[in-house]
């Protein structure tokens, strides 16, 4: 997992604002983090029960004053 910030703080007189873009795997990596460890016979052993979250992005703001 590959994740990425850039901000920047910008002031106005005694207000500061912080403003930020966030990228959250980058590389679009899918990498299984759990299987399924119940053995049934003919059923679902050791499929992917869940996997890390696909690429994607956040803006942000904060004022202070």
């Amino acid at each position: 997992q590959f994740d990425l910030r850039f901000a920047k703080i910008l002031r106005f007189g005694r207000t500061r604002t912080n403003v930020g873009f966030d990228v959250y795997n980058v590389m679009n990596a899918a990498p299984v983090l759990t299987y399924n460890q119940a053995f049934v016979p003919s059923g679902a052993w050791l499929t992917p029960t869940s996997v890390l979250q696909p690429r994607f992005v956040k803006f942000s703001a904060q004022i202070d004053f």
